[in-house]
């Protein structure tokens, strides 16, 4: 093999091993952008449900609230009802 075709070979080899790392760049490049796609992605979810989190917790307390003033309400007008009934019948005799 003559001067000429090593040379030849050798650029060959060059041009390929640049090839090489430029691709390796690229990948890594790639991925680390993939990365933070994918932890902003799960940033993002994560406060979105602590959020619904806190939503839910709201609406659980705002129903407790509701079924023991319901309650207390049903229990006061029941109290009322007895009363009015019992005052009918002592009035009526």
């Amino acid at each position: 093999m003559d001067a000429k075709a090593e040379g030849q070979i050798l650029a060959a080899l060059g041009q390929i091993q640049g090839e090489l790392k430029g691709l390796r760049d690229l990948m890594s490049s790639s991925n680390a952008s993939l990365h933070q796609r994918i932890n902003d992605i799960h940033t993002s979810n994560e406060t979105r449900f602590q959020n619904v989190e806190k939503r839910v917790e709201k609406l659980e307390t705002d129903h407790k609230t509701l079924l023991v003033r319901t309650a207390a309400g049903g229990g006061i007008a029941g109290t009322v009802a007895t009363l009015l009934i019992e005052i009918i019948r002592i009035k009526t005799g």
